[in-house]
């Protein structure tokens, strides 16, 4: 009905679309033009030390040199580190995908994740131990339940 179709993409079943962080870069109070020109955002196992995760854009920085404004990695502990900062992946605007992303050049409107570690994924939030913590626990209450039942 007149309209200009040319730019339209086809899309087929399996295909994901990706609108990056448009809620959480709403919630911030930021515009796509602010985000666009002006700022990168940190988040994920950070620090964030300046109770902000966006960070004004500085040409030539890298991922570590925005994790180091965010305070560095988030730590259990004193030897336990949970932010897994070889494992950064950097988000461009455009949805592109950047994994282990620590020393590369970041862009105006880049959002950095900084995962947690494997050993944090193991002990810290709802890890392997707090499963085992819980079958053990399972395990010991029938055992005493049995006992008793038997007695009787």
């Amino acid at each position: 009905s007149g309209k200009d179709t040319s730019q339209n993409v086809l899309l087929k079943s399996g295909d994901v679309i990706v609108v990056p962080f448009n809620d959480y870069v709403n919630s911030l109070g930021l515009t796509s033009d602010d985000i666009n020109n002006n700022y990168v955002i940190v988040y994920g196992f950070v620090n964030q030390s300046n109770g902000s995760n966006s960070y004004r854009y500085y040409p030539g920085y890298t991922a570590r040199d925005y994790i180091a404004m965010a305070g560095g990695t988030k730590e259990q502990g004193a030897s336990f580190r949970s932010g897994n900062i070889n494992k950064t992946t950097i988000y461009r605007l455009d949805g592109t995908k950047i994994k282990k992303a620590v020393d590369k050049f970041v862009l105006p409107g880049d959002m950095i994740e900084v995962p947690p570690s494997l050993l944090y994924q193991i002990v810290g939030g709802d890890g392997i131990i707090k499963t085992l913590t819980t079958i053990a626990s399972i395990a010991s209450s029938i055992y005493i339940i049995d006992s008793i039942t038997k007695k009787n």
